[in-house]
């Protein structure tokens, strides 16, 4: 008898798990429809959370930019600066001297537009790029208007260019 009884409890607690299991990814699922109808909205939180689910959970930039630059277009300053290091990246990846440069002045774009509304870390980013680009005293300005808004990181990179 016992274990039929054990046996039992087995199958209960597995029923239960599997229950569990299926109403968190259904909540999942519902949560990912509800993100994507708000962004579909134009509520660019919204798109800026499916950007970054989609970057650091599912590990695929080429969607996650998609969802920042909405992010972005909508006025949520933090999606313009992932799509600005999205497109560093993609540009990095790029052996071509001139393809490289194309894509690191969109990024540039990105950058500037969360920069000029006081995004400390676009402004970092901006003049990381301007350094790749060679264009140091750019780079200065941007460090400098970073670490202005506390940006520390940037403090230090515009002290080592003023040396």
């Amino acid at each position: 008898m016992k274990p039929s009884i054990n046996r039992t409890i087995k199958l209960f607690l597995l029923g239960i798990i599997i229950l569990l299991s299926t109403t968190t990814t259904v909540t999942a699922l519902d949560r990912d429809a509800a993100l994507e109808q708000k962004c579909q909205e134009k509520n660019s939180f919204a798109c800026f959370t499916i950007g970054e689910k989609l970057r650091t959970l599912d590990k695929n930039n080429t969607e996650a930019l998609k969802y920042y630059v909405k992010a972005c277009d909508g006025g949520w300053m933090t999606g313009c600066t992932n799509a600005g290091i999205l497109k560093t990246l993609e540009g990095e990846t790029h052996g071509d001297y001139q393809t490289k440069m194309k894509i690191w002045k969109q990024a540039g774009k990105y950058f500037t537009k969360a920069c000029d509304a006081e995004e400390n870390n676009a402004c970092s980013n901006l003049g990381v790029l301007k350094y790749k680009e060679g264009r140091t005293s750019a780079a200065k300005k941007y460090y400098k208007k970073a670490c202005d808004l506390g940006n520390n990181l940037a403090c230090g990179l515009y002290k080592n260019l003023e040396k």
